[in-house]
């Protein structure tokens, strides 16, 4: 079987037919009047906490599912991913509190303080990833993953 029938065997549907079922859907998506829920701004930050929680599940089922299959003979950057994903659900978590009209956690909450635990936490996801891909197709301890990642053999 060559890559081309694997390909077609995968996706059915040629790519053109697909992207054109995509953007049409977004053209749809954008005439329909906005959410009564999206446009008040009181009911924003029930938003915001119910899609940071997912956020948080997300990262959660990424640190569990690499720390526990760590020990089943896969590499080290299951781990290395793992543990960056928990620091990632971690740093959302306190975003999530720091967040303006939630409770002061240590100091008073504002868009600042939120953002300063945000973007922390999507620098360690994409240094993670990289760092993961980095350090694919060989086996080695995560000390040395970590360590010594971009170095050539």
């Amino acid at each position: 079987m060559t890559d081309v029938e694997v390909a077609q065997s995968r996706f059915p549907l040629p790519l053109s037919i697909q992207c054109g079922l995509a953007l049409s859907l977004f053209v749809l998506i954008t005439l329909l009047p906005p959410l009564p829920l999206s446009s008040d701004p009181r009911s924003y930050l029930p938003l915001h906490i119910t899609l940071e929680f997912l956020s948080i599940a997300a990262a959660l089922m990424i640190f569990t599912v690499g720390w526990f299959s760590f020990s089943h003979g896969r590499e080290a950057r299951f781990q290395i991913l793992a543990c960056a994903f928990l620091a990632v659900a971690l740093l959302d978590f306190v975003h999530t509190l720091s967040y303006p009209e939630m409770p002061d956690l240590v100091t008073p909450s504002s868009v600042e303080k939120a953002i300063n635990f945000w973007l922390p936490a999507r620098v360690i996801s994409a240094l993670a990833l990289l760092a993961a891909w980095r350090c694919r197709h060989k086996p080695r301890s995560v000390s040395v993953c970590v360590g010594g990642c971009w170095q050539r053999p």
